[in-house]
């Protein structure tokens, strides 16, 4: 056997585990990106992130939005909103919630932010989810008296095409 078999025989076994990795690798690749692809709704793609990047992620939504003076409070106990901003000189407050589809906003939820509202004398709350809207938080919404305004933007909003709602960085 000549000496450049040998030697190519020897690269082969030696670098064989590192191409299959790599074809591994670009195969994983590649199923992504096409799971991404095929499945860019603006919803799918939030709710893959943490609840403390989604506050985050809601704060440059609001600001796409047209809010000003947007205060991301930290971590720990809120009192009922994660959120403070402004839009046309009325205050908000905002409560962020990422869960599952399948899970709505609970009636706790909404008399939180109510509360908090309440007693800062503020006018204005949003709850953002990536769930739904119970029938027990519509009636406690339309219950809800004059000059309180809580507004929910729901997976139902968040269910558009992410072209459509691209974050403008600066």
């Amino acid at each position: 056997m000549k000496l450049n078999t040998i030697y190519s025989y020897f690269i082969i076994i030696l670098f064989a585990p590192l191409i299959g990795k790599l074809i591994k690798k670009i195969i994983i690749y590649y199923k992504s990106y096409k799971d991404f692809q095929g499945n860019n709704q603006l919803y799918n793609l939030v709710h893959r992130l943490t609840p403390h990047e989604f506050e985050i992620w809601c704060s440059e939504y609001l600001s796409q939005l047209g809010f000003t003076n947007i205060l991301l409070l930290p971590l720990g106990p809120d009192g009922g909103k994660d959120i403070i901003c402004e839009k046309d000189s009325q205050k908000f407050y905002v409560e962020c919630k990422r869960y599952s589809l399948n899970n709505s906003i609970s009636t706790l939820q909404v008399e939180k932010l109510l509360g908090a509202m309440i007693s800062n004398n503020i006018n204005n709350g949003i709850i953002i989810t990536t769930g739904t809207i119970s029938d027990d938080v519509k009636s406690i919404l339309n219950k809800i008296n004059k000059p309180y305004n809580i507004k929910i933007i729901s997976s139902v909003e968040l269910d558009i095409p992410y072209t459509e709602y691209i974050l403008k960085t600066n």
